[in-house]
């Protein structure tokens, strides 16, 4: 197993928050 870091790895967190910043938006809106 390798330690590196992948960049897609940052790419797909960073989708994820925000995602779910945008569905706790959206949600606190509605």
């Amino acid at each position: 197993m390798k330690a590196q870091f992948q960049p897609y790895q940052i790419v797909v967190f960073f989708l994820v928050l925000l995602l779910a910043g945008c569905f706790a938006g959206a949600g606190g809106k509605e």
